[in-house]
């Protein structure tokens, strides 16, 4: 096969290196995801995101800006088995879908509650008549306003749990009915009168429960929405904080203590290793192979870039006095799993924090068009909301310290451009275009070795260390792999 560009096998079907060195990288970290008890790790693509600036808390301890986005980022399906980055921050894409959401009642349960109610009609009746006495007529208007189709939902669902209640919206349980003169707290003294009928209407009715259940599962959905709109420390949002310390309210993904991810990075034991061998096939190209899988061809440029000092561009037959067939080995130590769970909105839990509820939106999804109670979408979701769509989320990546990298050379001595260089000089190493490090953490030049056979030589390349620095949140893991969830997925 002839030689091809990296942007060209992607566009033929050909599975390309860069596919194929992000499916071995991930492989690699397998059997230390499996002690970690996470799964099997994805290839991950990244997009324009970069490596991972792991290094989440500022000296004010709140959460940098940069870290925040990038586990923020939507998740959607790659190639084959990998999962990409989008550009879409996750939390955005989640509100615009519980925004759709709303509560319905099927009809077989309207039908229920109808007959209740009319055994009760007389007691409707005269809580209607008593409350429009004091308060004048209710409208048509005000009951599309408050989005319900009758005169009592309009008091009891609107008035008692959104407007009278201490703490809005009011989840009218069987303690808080037994307690409710106790909960109005913004009940005006003209209607105190009406409280212990509308206690009694809703303790006795045949329509309890499915009342009670109605009023929950939709003053439930106004809480998830708020919380996630307007997040704040009240309701369990997090602090995040932009490059300039401008800081902004953030719904809270709980990222893992600084000290046991430093600790883990550091560990040299926690390691795994990626080999790409490559055989010239003319004085511009090579034959690439990854970890044993069959060679591809391309232009010895996009296999690796080096470039030293910020000014000088280098490829493997630069770098040698001949168009030497070469081995890269990428040691990839401080294996570490970075979980991302999303801060859980759990109803009747008695906090109200929170904001991420897989539950709701799975509901809304097998309920479709259904006539039954329970949530649904207002209009087809644009996204495609299955666990091969467009709408997931990290739970957690694989990452390590950036690589060690090793390029030796079988034949050949080094070429006079790079002999020059200062053991320690600061270089940068791309691999398939994917740069390791970044303009803020350079690579360490260590040194040139010659092979005791006399022929070829070995270049090494030290990353920077991690540190625990309070200028740290620059720094940059590799992330080898990722698992992902598909909140709206129901299979």
């Amino acid at each position: 096969m002839s030689a091809m560009t990296v942007s060209a096998l992607l566009e033929s079907g050909t599975p390309s290196l860069t596919k194929i060195y992000l499916d071995q990288i991930s492989k690699a970290a397998q059997p230390f995801a499996t002690i970690e008890q996470i799964g099997a790790p994805l290839p991950i693509e990244l997009g324009d995101q970069g490596q991972f600036p792991w290094y989440w808390a500022t000296p004010e301890n709140y959460c940098a800006e940069r870290t925040y986005n990038w586990v923020d980022r939507i998740v959607q399906r790659g190639d084959g088995s990998s999962i990409r980055l989008a550009g879409a921050a996750f939390s955005n894409e989640y509100l615009n879908l519980i925004k759709d959401v709303f509560w319905k009642i099927g009809s077989r349960d309207v039908e229920k509650m109808n007959k209740a109610r009319v055994k009760s009609e007389k007691d409707i009746q005269a809580i209607v008549s008593q409350y429009e006495g004091i308060f004048g007529t209710i409208t048509s208007e005000e009951m599309a306003k408050a989005a319900v189709k009758t005169k009592i939902d309009y008091i009891v669902q609107y008035q008692v749990s959104q407007v009278w209640a201490s703490q809005p919206p009011l989840e009218l349980t069987e303690d808080n009915i037994w307690s409710l003169a106790e909960r109005l707290g913004k009940v005006p003294a003209s209607a105190r009168t009406l409280v212990p009928a509308i206690q009694l209407y809703l303790s006795s009715s045949g329509a309890l429960d499915l009342e009670r259940d109605t009023n929950n599962k939709r003053s439930q959905l106004m809480k998830l929405i708020s919380n996630t709109e307007r997040p704040s420390p009240e309701n369990g949002g997090m602090t995040v904080a932009d490059a300039q310390k401008n800081l902004s309210a953030r719904v809270q993904y709980q990222l893992p203590e600084i000290g046991r991810i430093e600790g883990s990075l550091n560990n040299a034991n926690q390691s795994a290793s990626v080999m790409l061998k490559a055989s010239a096939e003319s004085t511009e190209t090579v034959n690439v192979s990854v970890s044993g899988e069959a060679g591809i061809s391309i232009p010895v440029a996009e296999l690796f870039s080096l470039d030293a000092e910020g000014q000088v561009h280098y490829n493997a037959f630069q770098m040698n006095t001949s168009s030497s067939n070469f081995e890269i080995n990428m040691t990839f130590h401080g294996l570490t799993v970075y979980p991302i769970p999303a801060l859980e909105y759990r109803a009747g839990a008695g906090t109200g924090k929170g904001w991420f509820d897989p539950t709701l939106l799975q509901e809304a999804v097998t309920n479709g068009e259904s006539d039954v109670s329970g949530y649904e979408f207002t209009h087809p979701p644009q996204r495609d909301l299955t666990k091969e769509g467009n709408f997931g989320r990290l739970t957690n990546l694989v990452i390590s310290e950036l690589p060690t990298v090793e390029i030796s050379f079988a034949t050949g001595s080094a070429s006079q451009s790079i002999q020059h260089f200062d053991e320690h000089a600061s270089v940068t190493f791309s691999i398939f275009g994917i740069p390791l490090g970044s303009s803020e953490e350079s690579y360490s030049w260590t040194k040139i070795e010659n092979h005791s056979s006399g022929e070829g030589f070995t270049i090494k390349l030290e990353p920077p260390k991690v540190t625990g620095s309070t200028t740290a949140s620059g720094q940059l893991a590799y992330v080898l792999g990722a698992t992902a969830e598909y909140p709206a997925a129901t299979s």
